[in-house]
C-alpha cells in the first residue's frame, strides 16, 4: 500500500508517526543479519546492495527498539554527500519494490502548512515494517539490548543554511556527547507510552548554532513526544506512571532581568502588558471560553508572550512585526474548522502590533534595547544549560524526564523533586532566582 500521509484520519496519522523511530543514512556490515541483506540484493539486485544494507541495518534496529516502521526521508538533499555513498535515486526504487512485494506500506509526508512560499509544518514520510518483512526479520539474532550509539548526539549547524558543520576536534562537544548518551541510555531502558500503547524508545540529541555558545536546545531525533499535539500529553506515561508538565515561566525575560541584577516590585509579570480591553473583543471571548470549556483562556497574555519571544528572536522590527502579523492570520483560519478550540488569540479585533510592542517595551523598560536585537539564540543557549543541569541532576537520582525547550514532563510523584532541582539549575546558571518562576501547565 502506498497512501499520501496527510490523507489519513487524524487517529490513524498519529500512531504511524508516533509509532515509527528515526532513520540513519549508513549502515553496518555484520554477519547477524546478512543472510537478510543477501535475499534482498537476489529479489532486487546486487546494484542496490548498499541500500538494502541501509534498509536493513536501520530496520533491526527499528524492531529492537519497539518500532512498526521508520520515517525514511525521501528528499534527496538528505542523501548528498553521505559517505557512504548510499544513492537517494536507487533508495526510493528499493523502497518501491519493497513496497509491491508486500513487505512494507509507504506513507508518502507532504507539506501541511506554508509561510512565505517556504514548507512550514511537513509531515514526514513513514515505512511501516509488514508482516513478511518482520518474518525475515524474526531470523536475526538480537544479541545486544537497544542503544543509542547510531543517533549524532551532538550537532553544531550553520544557521543560515541550517547545514551541518563538523564537531570533531570541537572544544566542549564530547562533555556535551556523554550527557546525552547518559541521558538516551536511561530512556531506553524506561517504558514511554501513549494511551496505554508502548512507544519505541525516544532518542534525543542537542543541536547548537554555529558555536557551543548559541543554541543548544534537546531536541527528540525523530520528532517523537516532543512534536506532538500538546492536547495528547495528558496521556503520556513513563513506566505506566502518570506525568506532570512543568516549564519556566516567562523565561528568556527572566533570565534577562537575572543578568541585571535588580530587584522588581513583587509579583512583577513581563507578560503583564494591558492590551485586553483596547485588541479584543471581551464578549467573543467568553462565548469561547464555555464553548471549548477552557475558563482559564487569556489570548491576551498568550499574544504578549509570542510577542516578547519573537521580538527577542528578531534581528529588527521589520521582521518582528511581519512574522507576528502571519502568526495572528494563521491563528484567525481556525475559527469556524475543526481545531477552533486551539486558537491562541481568538478575539483579536483591529490589531497594531506597532502599539502592542510600544506597550511592551514601556512595561520592559530595563530589558527594551533586547527587543529587535537578535539575542534569542543566546538565550536558548542559556535555557538549555539551565534544562541540561535538571537532567543531569535527575540522572544522578535514578530518574528521567521528556525534555521540551523550556520544561519537561516528569512522574507526577516526584514533582517536589524536580520542582526544586529547576530552581537550583537556575540558580547555578544565573546566582539568582529572584525572576525564576517554575509553573504547572
Amino acid at each position: 500500500m502506498k497512501v499520501q500521509i496527510l490523507e489519513l484520519k487524524k487517529e490513524e496519522k498519529l500512531w504511524i508517526t508516533m509509532l515509527s523511530t528515526h532513520f540513519n543514512i549508513h549502515y553496518n556490515t555484520t554477519r547477524w543479519y546478512s543472510h537478510v541483506v543477501a535475499e534482498l540484493v537476489r529479489l532486487f539486485g546486487k546494484k542496490k546492495e548498499k541500500e538494502v544494507l541501509c534498509f536493513i541495518t536501520n530496520a533491526v534496529r527499528a524492531k529492537k527498539h519497539r518500532a512498526i516502521g521508520m520515517k525514511i526521508p525521501r528528499d534527496k538533499n538528505c542523501y548528498t554527500g553521505n559517505k557512504q555513498g548510499i544513492s537517494y535515486k536507487r533508495m526510493m526504487e528499493l523502497l518501491d519494490l519493497l513496497e509491491e512485494n508486500g513487505y512494507t506500506d509507504l506513507y508518502i509526508g507532504g507539506v501541511e502548512t506554508w509561510k512565505n512560499g517556504e514548507p512550514d509544518r511537513v509531515e514526514q514520510s513513514v515505512t511501516v515494517m509488514k508482516e513478511k518483512l518482520m518474518v525475515l526479520l524474526d531470523s536475526v539474532e538480537m544479541k545486544d539490548k537497544p542503544t543509542t550509539k547510531d543517533v549524532d548526539l551532538v550537532e553544531i549547524t550553520e544557521r543560515s543554511t541550517k547545514k551541518q558543520l563538523n564537531t570533531q576536534g570541537v572544544s566542549g562537544v564530547q562533555e556535551v556527547r556523554k550527557t546525552v548518551f547518559e541521558f538516551n541510555s536511561a530512556l531506553v531502558e524506561s517504558r514511554i507510552s501513549l494511551k496505554g500503547i508502548d512507544l519505541p524508545s525516544q532518542h534525543y540529541k542537542r543541536v547548537f548554532i554555529e558555536n557551543l555558545e548559541t543554541g543548544g536546545r534537546w531536541y527528540n531525533a525523530s520528532g517523537g513526544v516532543q512534536t506532538m499535539d500538546r492536547t495528547l500529553r495528558p496521556y503520556l506515561r513513563i513506566d505506566g506512571e502518570e506525568l506532570v508538565e512543568l516549564d519556566y515561566s516567562a523565561m528568556h525575560a527572566g533570565v534577562l532581568y537575572e543578568q541585571l541584577g535588580v530587584d522588581m516590585w513583587s509579583g512583577f509579570d513581563p507578560y503583564n502588558v494591558e492590551i485586553l480591553e483596547d485588541y479584543f473583543d471581551c464578549n467573543a471571548i467568553e462565548q469561547f471560553k464555555e464553548k471549548h470549556n477552557k475558563p482559564n483562556y487569556k489570548p491576551d497574555r498568550n499574544l504578549i508572550k509570542m510577542m516578547v519571544m519573537i521580538g527577542l528572536n528578531a534581528k529588527d522590527k521589520t521582521q518582528a512585526l511581519r512574522a507576528i502579523s502571519q502568526k495572528a492570520g494563521t491563528d484567525r483560519k481556525k475559527i469556524g474548522q475543526p481545531e477552533e478550540a486551539k486558537c491562541e488569540y481568538f478575539g483579536l479585533v483591529g490589531e497594531d502590533f506597532k502599539d502592542i510592542y510600544s506597550r511592551i517595551s514601556e512595561h520592559n523598560q530595563l530589558i527594551s534595547h533586547h527587543f529587535f536585537s537578535d539575542i534569542g539564540v543566546k538565550l536558548q543557549n542559556i535555557d538549555s544549560e539551565i534544562l541540561n543541569g535538571v537532567i543531569c541532576d535527575l540522572l544522578a537520582q535514578g530518574e528521567i524526564c521528556l525534555p521540551y525547550h523550556d520544561g519537561l514532563l516528569v512522574k507526577r510523584k516526584h514533582k517536589d523533586l524536580v520542582v526544586d532541582s529547576m530552581y537550583k539549575a537556575w540558580y547555578k546558571r544565573l546566582g539568582s532566582i529572584r525572576y525564576c518562576k517554575v509553573e504547572e501547565k
